[in-house]
C-alpha cells in the first residue's frame, strides 16, 4: 500500500514558485527548492520530477493562479478601455507592493530562459498568447465604443498592450518607482485613446 504524502503538493508547488519568481532559474539551487519548499529530496523528485520539470510546472501554476487575478477585469463580454486602465493598475499595485518580487514570472522567465530552451519557449508562448487574447478583446470592444482609435489594427494593439505589461515588469525587477511606472501607464492608455 502506498504511503500518503507527508505535503500538500499544492502548497510545496506554489512555494517553489515563489523561489523561482525570487531567483531566477539558474541561481535556484535545489538545497533552495527543498528547504523553501518544506520537502524532501526524494519527494521533490517523486512528485515534481527534476528541477527543470519542477520549474515548467511552476510556470503552469504562475498562469493558472496569478495571472487570473490580474486579468480577471478583462474576462467580462464588456471590458474595453476602463478595464485595460484596471488591469494595469492591478499589476502596478502587485509589483510595488510585495505581492511579487517586482515582475511578472513569464517576462522574468522570458529573458533568463526563453532563448536558450524549447519548453520553457512553448510555455511562454502559449501562455502570452492567453494574454493577449485577453487584451484583444477589450480593446475590440472599446473599438467599437470608440474609446480607442483605429489607426492600427486592433491585434497589434492587443500585443502592444501585453508588451507593455512585460515591460512595466523589467522596470519594477530594476527597481523603478510608482511615479515611473505610472507615467509608463498613462501614456500607454492615452495612445489607444480616440485621437479627437
Amino acid at each position: 500500500m502506498a504511503r500518503s504524502k507527508e505535503f500538500d503538493p499544492k502548497k510545496a508547488l506554489n512555494r517553489a514558485m515563489h523561489i523561482f519568481w525570487r531567483k531566477g532559474y539558474s541561481l535556484t539551487s535545489l538545497a533552495d527548492l527543498i528547504e523553501g519548499m518544506g520537502i524532501k529530496r526524494q519527494s521533490l523528485y517523486d512528485t515534481f520530477g527534476d528541477k527543470h520539470k519542477l520549474f515548467l510546472q511552476v510556470l503552469e501554476h504562475y498562469n493558472n493562479t496569478v495571472m487570473p487575478r490580474i486579468l480577471v477585469p478583462l474576462s467580462s463580454d464588456n471590458a474595453s478601455l476602463p478595464e485595460i486602465e484596471k488591469v494595469y493598475n492591478i499589476f502596478m499595485t502587485r509589483v510595488l507592493t510585495g505581492r511579487g518580487p517586482g515582475a511578472c514570472l513569464l517576462a522574468f522567465s522570458a529573458m533568463e530562459l526563453a532563448h536558450l530552451d524549447n519548453d520553457v519557449q512553448e510555455k511562454l508562448q502559449d501562455y502570452m498568447a492567453i494574454i493577449e487574447a485577453a487584451f484583444l478583446n477589450a480593446v475590440e470592444n472599446g473599438r467599437a465604443k470608440a474609446e480607442i482609435n483605429t489607426g492600427q489594427t486592433a491585434i497589434s494593439q492587443a500585443r502592444y498592450l501585453a508588451s507593455a505589461m512585460y515591460g512595466l515588469s523589467v522596470l519594477a525587477r530594476s527597481g523603478a518607482n510608482q511615479e515611473t511606472i505610472q507615467d509608463v501607464i498613462e501614456v500607454t492608455i492615452q495612445h489607444l485613446k480616440t485621437h479627437v
